[in-house]
């Protein structure tokens, strides 16, 4: 494997166990999210973990969800190896306020260390887009917009240097775990797919990849050609039940045809909607093994972590069980 960025990596996190994982199972661009520990060195190629998505509280000022607590509880009980959140950590979006919305991240972070591993994230569209009105003929309308302010904020509350890229990925056993930011801010000039307008009528962003950061996945897949399990999560899914919630079409096609090309990428984790879907089979029927490697990655989205639900929707969480070349992912419904 390649010698990778250290761009990630801050000072406060640099202790000595984290240097040692580094040396002994495989390299780090990511750390996990402040106050929960470092991941520890692998020593087997059986282990479990968690994917989860779209906690967020439903307004400012509430509490993080109950249900998030179950999860974080069930992480602990089930002895995961550690957790990757899929984003919407925080209500955020409505004010950039650095005291409000670090008070947001201090308390998803003081939950997330009662599950006792680490737990990692990609940003989602809460913690990087603020509401703003419309002009003119759409002045009473409300659309969501990407945040330089937003930005400055999640690096600030994740420890992130200035201008350090909000993607990246860490190495854990015999797999690779990409994180990816579906929320960059896109230059005037692009096309964009269409937003989804939620029930308070809020014309939501579709997220967009940029071209920086498609160069850096190339260079990352090619360079991880020979681990056995690659996995990549985001908060917009490539392939989402609603078609104008998923991610900015030109990305998705793009991401789809690269992923194809590499036959150790088994799964593609999302939220972003607040259900659980299985696009494979177009259902919420349990998430299907990979067998097949000449197969296209499964995509599977997961985003019921404690927001409100979707319309017919149940909380949910997945638990993925790798046993050295296979992997089981099990949906874990928690109800509504």
């Amino acid at each position: 494997m390649k010698a990778r960025s250290s761009s990630f990596v801050v000072a406060v996190v640099l202790s000595l166990p984290v240097l040692a994982w580094a040396q002994n199972s495989g390299s780090s661009d990511m750390h996990p999210v402040p106050m929960t520990p470092a991941l520890k060195p692998s020593t087997s190629t059986s282990y479990k973990f968690i994917v989860a998505g779209d906690n967020r509280p439903a307004k400012a000022g509430d509490h993080q969800p109950k249900i998030t607590q179950t999860i974080l509880s069930a992480a602990k009980a089930d002895g995961v190896n550690f957790i990757v959140w899929t984003g919407d950590t925080i209500v955020g979006l409505d004010s950039a306020d650095p005291t409000g919305i670090g008070t947001q991240y201090s308390e998803f972070f003081a939950l997330a260390a009662t599950a006792g591993v680490p737990v990692f994230t990609a940003p989602g569209n809460h913690e990087m887009d603020v509401k703003v009105k419309g002009k003119d003929k759409d002045k009473d309308q409300l659309k969501e917009i990407g945040s330089e302010a937003m930005e400055k904020l999640y690096r600030h509350n994740m420890s992130l240097p200035d201008g350090a890229p909000i993607y990246g990925g860490f190495s854990y056993s015999n797999a690779r775990f990409v994180l990816l930011n579906s929320e960059e801010r896109p230059p005037a000039n692009v096309v964009r797919s269409a937003p989804a307008v939620t029930d308070n009528k809020v014309n939501l962003d579709p997220g967009y990849v940029s071209q920086k950061q498609m160069d850096w996945l190339t260079k990352e897949l090619a360079a991880d050609k020979a681990t056995t399990h690659v996995f990549v999560f985001m908060h917009h899914p490539v392939m989402p039940k609603t078609t104008s919630m998923g991610l900015n079409a030109s990305n998705a096609a793009e991401l789809m045809k690269m992923f194809g090309q590499y036959p150790n990428i088994d799964y593609v984790f999302a939220s972003h909607e607040h259900l659980y879907w299985n696009p494979q089979s177009k259902d919420t029927s349990s998430p299907p093994d990979r067998k097949a490697r000449s197969s296209p990655p499964i995509y599977l989205v997961s985003g019921g972590a404690g927001a409100p639900l979707d319309n017919r929707a149940f909380y949910n969480y997945l638990v993925v069980t790798v046993n050295g070349t296979s992997v089981q992912v099990e949906m874990k419904n928690l109800g509504n």
